[in-house]
């Protein structure tokens, strides 16, 4: 908030108090919406649960960011119009450069545990992904996959 105060900018962080408060997390947007917010700028938990509260945020005129975890496109060519912005990485890319290298100081041989934060959240859908993807470049390391978060 001190860089928004540096700024003349007033910052709200509302957060819910778990990652799987799917309902909460739209909640808590509708009503930063109700309260006349300039924008908006979300890490969604879960890519398919807040399409609705980006739609509320286009109705009443007000930007709409996503950062960490994409939400999946409902939009069409429209999504530009809907979320002009997303921050983040290729998750898929950095996860299997970070694991590949974990396998290799293994000497492509021995066990790993992959425990996964939240099975709707496409950053950690693209984690997985990438981290399966240099496992199987190493064929004597075998993984258990651990369940995601509820």
């Amino acid at each position: 908030m001190l860089a928004g105060q540096d700024l003349g900018i007033s910052v709200r962080v509302d957060n819910t108090t778990t990652e799987t408060d799917i309902e909460g997390q739209v909640t808590k947007i509708e009503n930063m919406i109700s309260a006349g917010v300039d924008a908006v700028i979300l890490t969604a938990n879960d890519s398919n649960g807040v399409s609705g509260a980006v739609n509320a945020a286009h109705d009443a005129g007000i930007p709409f960011v996503t950062a960490d975890t994409e939400i999946t496109n409902v939009w069409g060519d429209d999504v530009k119009e809907y979320m002009p912005n997303f921050v983040g990485e290729d998750y898929e890319e950095l996860a299997y450069e970070l694991a590949f290298d974990v396998c290799e100081h293994m000497g492509g041989k021995g066990n790993m545990v992959i425990l996964r934060g939240i099975d709707g959240a496409s950053s950690s859908q693209q984690r997985t992904a990438g981290i399966k993807r240099a496992i199987a470049e190493h064929p004597d390391v075998y993984r258990k996959l651990g369940e995601s978060l509820k």
